[in-house]
């Protein structure tokens, strides 16, 4: 049988029970859609946490105070400012280093109080974490030396206290003192390493010190790297110095920035595999559906199957002609998935860049003609091998039998 005879009659016998071809490409719609959105989704999702992580800067270098246990809180106090300056006097790989300490500060402005988040640092802050100032100016080396009762507010912090008017020069409350307003940061919309500045109150660390219960100690420590190149010497570097500064007291912990993009890309990833493979089974689920509909045509067109036996048709033409009908099937159900899943995962991420906004980076479905060409392929092999039971099945007619079946 030639080609262009099994497309045509196989057209035919589908159009003759069009109801339940359709509801057969519909499961192929749903399940080859739903392939091209996880896999376009997941790059997309891949592609910000990318964009999000490089924002800071591969060169980043986070060392954490790990200084939990008692045992070692007797030894050490964990991080202090003191290792902030041995740090700059030794390590010849850093850029620049900030200290960071967390303390929760509740705000009191114009008869409305709100908890925010306070991170005692210094000015250094400003250029690891890319902050932008939008009005005033970020903290000076003088404010630190001073203990100056100077604040910089994230940028939805205003908002959050429901304030309009322009709050640099006012004086806020916090924890109970007078806080002067010397700046406020323009709103980033993306975690700044290990801190969402938009939210957070940033003052000198000498006045958070005070602030605190335990004045010693810092939550954190920012490094940043001379280069991205050399991030993995610099944290030999740093791990070298620290376990010498604290006696051999392992009370801290580094990572650097590109580890938490591997991580956040291998989360993403099990993911979208997970999210694959329920696709799969979507498509194993229309393949079940368009064997029922390939045995429910056998059976009605048995006397049909003998008649062309009996005029010269071979059992290769008659599996042809079933074969034909199950790849009509995927192939219509696949191209309509791929326009399906296209049109969804630009309409998924136009939600998201509504909901969710980013002020640098728009949320994307990238399609690539690889993930085009595997949701295309899955089709195909769904229609082929679930079709071939049936055209076997067909193809093994006896044409006696079928000529005096009623």
């Amino acid at each position: 049988m030639r080609p262009l005879d099994g497309v045509r009659i196989g057209v035919r016998s589908l159009f003759s029970n069009w109801l339940r071809s359709l509801l057969s490409i519909l499961g192929v719609v749903i399940g080859v859609g739903t392939l091209v959105v996880m896999v376009s989704i997941g790059e997309g999702t891949k592609q910000q946490i990318v964009r999000s992580v490089e924002a800071m800067g591969s060169n980043l270098i986070v060392i954490e105070n790990r200084a939990g246990g008692s045992l070692i809180k007797r030894e050490t106090p964990g991080l202090a400012l003191r290792d902030v300056a041995l740090l700059k006097e030794h390590c010849h790989l850093a850029r620049a280093i900030a200290p960071l300490k967390m303390v929760p500060v509740k705000t009191f402005y114009g008869g409305r109080t709100s908890l925010f988040i306070g991170q005692g640092t210094t000015p250094e802050l400003l250029e690891i974490s890319k902050l932008t100032v939008a009005k005033g100016r970020f903290l000076s080396p003088r404010d630190v030396d001073e203990f100056a009762k100077v604040c910089v507010l994230g940028g939805e912090v205003p908002g959050r206290l429901g304030v309009r008017e322009d709050l640099v020069g006012k004086f806020l409350s916090l924890k109970g003192q007078a806080f002067r307003v010397i700046g406020i940061l323009k709103e980033k919309k993306t975690p700044a390493g290990i801190i969402n500045p938009d939210i957070c109150v940033f003052i000198p660390i000498s006045v958070s010190q005070e602030l605190s219960e335990e004045r010693a100690s810092l939550t954190n420590i920012l490094v940043q790297g001379i280069s991205s190149d050399l991030v993995r010497q610099t944290k030999r570097e740093l791990t070298r110095l620290l376990t010498f500064f604290h006696k051999a007291n392992v009370d801290f912990g580094l990572w650097a920035q590109d580890e938490l993009l591997e991580r956040q890309k291998k989360v993403t990833e099990t993911l979208q595999k997970a999210l694959g493979a329920i696709a799969l089974i979507a498509l194993v689920i229309a393949g079940i559906g368009i064997m029922n509909v390939l045995l429910a045509s056998v059976s009605e067109r048995i006397r049909e199957i003998g008649i062309r036996k009996a005029v010269g048709a071979s059992p290769l033409d008659i599996l042809s002609q079933f074969v034909w009908e199950s790849l009509l099937l995927t192939v219509t159900g696949g191209i309509i998935g791929i326009l399906v899943g296209v049109f969804a995962g630009n309409w998924i991420c136009g939600l998201l860049n509504i909901h969710l906004p980013q002020a640098e980076h728009r949320w994307e479905a990238p399609i690539s003609p690889e993930s085009i060409l595997v949701s295309f392929a899955f089709a195909l092999t769904t229609g082929l091998f679930f079709g071939l039971y049936p055209a076997i099945k067909a193809a093994r007619l006896d044409p006696c039998e079928a000529l005096a079946y009623e």
